[in-house]
């Protein structure tokens, strides 16, 4: 029993880029991948990369959200596009705000780098298609995005969600994928998270994890972002609430640094974030004709039981 809370204790370690024996890892991570359909994938990146820490320091490629108090916070001045990031909707109302700071992303990413022009691959579990809706082709082009670009996948249960996602991180013609998963289950554990993050390591490509109305739990992924709507500013002479896209992203897990909240805005003309100042709201002025404060209670004065 202690040598088995050891090896746990040295895994966790070297998962957190703590020291920790490698042999370990190695011996953990085989035993974890063992009878598995594609155990022999992760033996072989280990032999390529030399190594068992699933993200190094700096990654080879991000994706800078044009923000710098938010790029500052990243190893490689954006997200690592090597890497698996999860995006948090508290409840399922809110995973429409969650899915509007994804297609912005997305946007980015499309219009930058080696991923330019690359399709994208969106996995839907059934639950969360039956909670939040799909995808809606005229909502990713009114944020800026290219429906023709996504490709949908409609998974009958979560371990298939996780299986398509794991086949494209092999699709070399894919320029990120996404998994949208509702609530906790057991398929999506702390091993199904690291074969996502390994993977997406050697593909040199992202995986984008959206997770709704589940708590933060043990996973690989490098960051974790909480997403929730947040009041629009007034544009182009509307009334408040009728402008642009605007959410408030909490950044609860950094691999790379400290961690941060924000209001951002959506400008699908650009495209581009921007940060937003919370609105100041006036305070009642204290009335004149009467004391602003009720007054002091006078003493309690014990009364007399009737009999």
């Amino acid at each position: 029993m202690a040598r088995t809370l050891s090896d746990l204790r040295r895994v966790i370690a070297r998962m957190e880029n703590r020291p920790g024996p490698a042999e370990t890892l190695e011996r953990t991570a085989a035993a974890n991948d063992a009878g598995r359909h594609r155990g022999a994938g992760f033996s072989e990146h280990r032999n390529k990369t030399g190594t068992n820490a699933i993200y190094h320091d700096s990654p080879t490629r991000s994706l800078a959200l044009g923000l710098d108090a938010v790029d500052a916070l990243f190893a490689g001045g954006g997200l690592a596009l090597n890497a698996l990031h999860e995006i948090h909707a508290p409840e399922a109302r809110a995973a429409g705000a969650a899915t509007g700071f994804l297609a912005g992303l997305l946007t980015r990413m499309d219009r930058s780098g080696p991923e330019r022009g690359r399709p994208v691959l969106w996995v839907q579990d059934p639950v969360s298609a039956r909670e939040a809706g799909r995808l809606h082709g005229p909502g990713l082009n009114a944020l800026g995005g290219d429906p023709q670009q996504v490709v949908t996948v409609s998974a009958r249960s979560v371990p298939e969600a996780l299986w398509a996602l794991e086949e494209g991180l092999d699709c070399s013609g894919l320029g990120a994928v996404v998994g949208e998963v509702r609530g906790v289950t057991r398929a999506l554990d702390l091993t199904a998270t690291r074969r996502l993050a390994l993977r997406a390591a050697r593909a040199e490509k992202p995986v984008l994890l959206m997770r709704t109305s589940a708590p933060p739990d043990c996973s690989a992924a490098r960051t974790r972002w909480l997403i929730t709507p947040a009041s629009s500013r007034a544009l182009d002479g509307y009334h408040a609430g009728l402008g642009r896209a605007a959410w408030q992203i909490e950044l609860i897990k950094n691999r790379d640094g400290p961690t941060a909240r924000w209001i951002v805005e959506w400008n699908h003309h650009d495209p581009s974030f921007s940060l937003v100042t919370p609105d100041i709201v006036a305070v009642a002025a204290a009335s004149g004709d009467r004391p602003a404060r009720p007054q002091a209670l006078g003493s309690v004065v014990a009364l007399r039981r009737a009999s």
